[in-house]
């Protein structure tokens, strides 16, 4: 009896483990984590994320690890984290997405959503809708109709031989080249 009872007080004190990541593989349908949950101990183990949500943790975070009965060897990481990076100071019921280069997506109180990128926001659509107030659609369709006047402008000017023109204008419509789907199609409108 006292050996199945220890046998159970282990296989319970092994239940849930707090470890370190210590490399992620994200090539596989279900990702896996090396994480670190004991001094010497390390595991591999699958990492359970919610539908429609996934991320890539790095290295040096920390990972909660449930073991299926006590067992060492069926681990799966519930949850992950990384104080190094995690915005604070939110207020109650906001919500952000971030990385470790700084980018973040912070739904805040009051309806505002604050997009920060350290490079660029990029979107892909075939068409592309922003709907507000009257004043933020007449701008918005405003740079829309310019942009697209601009490239048409471009595309009508006279180069003059031997003036260097040739290679601006070449330039000057490939910039806009990058631009016609959604000068093409965008789509503004007040609600």
């Amino acid at each position: 009896m006292k050996a199945e009872l220890r046998q159970l007080v282990t296989r319970l004190a092994n239940l849930v483990a707090r470890g370190v990541i210590r490399q992620t593989d994200d090539a596989r349908k279900v990702q896996v984590v090396q994480v670190e949950v004991g001094e010497g101990e390390v595991r591999e183990v699958q990492r359970v994320q919610e539908y429609g949500f996934t991320s890539h943790p790095p290295a040096g975070g920390e990972a909660v690890v449930v073991f299926v009965g006590g067992r060492r060897d069926h681990g799966l990481t519930v949850a992950t984290d990384d104080g190094r990076y995690r915005p604070t100071g939110l207020e109650a019921g906001e919500v952000a997405v971030y990385t470790d280069q700084g980018d973040r997506v912070i739904i805040e109180r009051g309806g505002t959503v604050r997009v920060t990128a350290s490079a660029k926001v990029v979107l892909e659509a075939p068409l592309v809708e922003l709907a507000g107030s009257a004043d933020a659609v007449a701008l918005a369709s405003k740079v829309l109709t310019e942009l697209a006047a601009l490239k048409a402008a471009v595309s009508a000017a006279p180069v003059v031989p031997g003036d260097g023109g040739a290679a601006f204008k070449a330039a000057l419509l490939a910039a806009l080249a990058s631009w016609p789907g959604s000068v093409a199609s965008a789509k503004v409108k007040a609600e």
